[in-house]
């Protein structure tokens, strides 16, 4: 059996058919028109392009052979292309065991559209939001040139023509069309290196959008960079005293993003640091003595007086005495204070809480969970509590033992698992307003205090419940 490929095949994507002519001979003579006792091996640059059928065609004296091609990692363009059969019918050679074998190879028999734009291979001083948790913003002082580049590679064509789109902190787009710097373009396989060196006057972040053309205007655009450009400010405590002498951690964020801009401690041998003046999504870890907890303010502005931003007091949550909601009391017969948190500051924002309960023990299989909001953010002063969010209300972290809530103000914060519901219906036998047995069938009120449990129970005249 003699096999060769005739043909090549141009300008096709993954899942075209594709017809492939073969030659498949007899000892070099004359063709074999049999399609049906071939069993076909068809790779594109290793990948298989799936068999669909075989016929004969007698004005060529070839095999159409079709399959449909793979898609290649990459997009390459020119791609060799093999083909191998087993054939088991009536020409066999009686040497080879009733079957027969062949095999045929072209290089670059089978071409690809480029369909793949541009891509970035590096970026320097510039942020990616994709990214952002591995790296903080790039910044720049204000009066400073923000200086950044790209690396740009594609994969056939080579890079025709990259422009870029600033959107600046006051919604005005600025443009550059031209190539700053220009090394290797519409060169395949090659890379390019696209930078600019402009002075922006205003303080904020600035958005990137890259758009990139490859020669067959294949385009890449993509809108996920920042840079910022800064003025710096002094964050200063006093003490720690209003933070019950906690280490703070502080983690400043790009509003609604990801993307760090700092991260510092404040201790008692370092009462300050120096910080963007601006506006951040603020998280600051609370490190007490036995509980870590923190709070994330929401685009927060940093801009005021920043001195003591933050009072902090962990709750001792065996001195609260019930009842601290009188509804429900009336239908809950255990409370179970988890954990509270008094927190204020002079941040206008709203704030995510998240308590540790870590060393508190488990919180249990049940569901019913509620945060109690007090009406003072002094714990010695709350004369009222409120029930402002139930179970589904709070994010738990089970793995790390740490509850989330949201809170738009800021006051004394209660987490209180709620026994089970009493049961109100009227006991067999009894009537409402009436009491049986002798005594003065007299109630009182009795709360037992332990370090975590406040139990309310009711103790009746002669032990005789009504």
């Amino acid at each position: 059996m003699d096999l060769n490929i005739t043909n090549k095949i141009t300008n096709i994507v993954a899942n075209d058919t594709i017809t492939l002519k073969l030659n498949i001979t007899y000892h070099n003579t004359f063709p074999i028109k049999d399609t049906q006792n071939f069993t076909w091996t068809i790779l594109i640059n290793q990948e298989e392009c799936n068999y669909t059928n075989a016929q004969f065609n007698n004005e060529d004296n070839l095999t159409h052979l079709n399959c449909t091609a793979p898609k290649l990692d990459g997009n390459p363009i020119s791609n060799n292309l093999s083909v191998s059969a087993n054939y088991s019918g009536i020409f066999l050679d009686n040497y080879n065991n009733n079957i027969s074998y062949f095999f045929a190879n072209k290089t670059n028999a089978i071409v690809y559209k480029d369909i793949t734009a541009p891509s970035i291979l590096f970026y320097y001083n510039l942020t990616n939001q994709s990214n952002a948790n591995f790296n903080k913003t790039a910044s720049f002082y204000i009066g400073n040139n923000a200086s950044f580049c790209i690396n740009v590679s594609d994969n056939w064509a080579g890079t025709k023509n990259v422009s870029v789109r600033i959107i600046s902190p006051n919604e005005t787009q600025i443009f550059y069309l031209e190539n700053k710097t220009q090394l290797n373009f519409n060169t395949p396989n090659s890379t390019s290196l696209w930078c600019l060196n402009e002075n922006f006057t205003l303080l904020g972040d600035y958005k990137v959008n890259f758009s990139i053309n490859d020669s067959n205007n294949n385009l890449f655009d993509n809108n996920l960079y920042y840079f910022e450009i800064y003025e710096n400010k002094t964050l200063n405590f006093t003490s720690l005293e209003n933070v019950d002498n906690a280490t703070l951690n502080f983690k400043l964020y790009i509003p609604n993003t990801k993307i760090l801009i700092d991260e510092f401690e404040i201790n008692e041998s370092q009462l300050d640091s120096v910080i963007h003046n601006r506006s951040y999504d603020a998280r600051i870890i609370i490190n007490f003595s036995d509980y870590k907890h923190s709070v994330l303010f929401k685009n927060a502005s940093f801009t005021r007086n920043l001195i003591n931003i933050l009072n902090a007091t962990p709750v001792n949550t065996s001195i609260i005495i019930p009842p601290i909601a009188p509804n429900d009391n009336n239908n809950y017969d255990k409370f179970n204070y988890i954990v509270g948190l008094s927190v204020s500051s002079v941040l206008d924002s709203s704030a995510d809480l998240s308590l540790e309960y870590g060393n508190i023990g488990g919180i249990g299989a049940t569901k019913d969970f509620v945060i109690y909001r007090c009406n003072s953010y002094n714990i010695g002063q709350c004369n009222s509590w409120n029930c402002i969010k139930q179970n589904k209300d709070i994010f738990f972290d089970r793995g790390n033992k740490i509850l989330t809530f949201s809170v738009n103000s800021f006051s004394t914060y209660l987490v209180v698992e709620r026994g089970i519901e009493k049961d109100m219906s009227p006991h067999p036998g009894s009537s409402s307003g009436s009491s049986s047995g002798s005594g003065s069938g007299t109630t009182t009120t009795t709360i037992i205090n332990t370090p975590t449990n406040q139990t309310i129970q009711s103790v009746c005249g002669n032990n005789i419940c009504e």
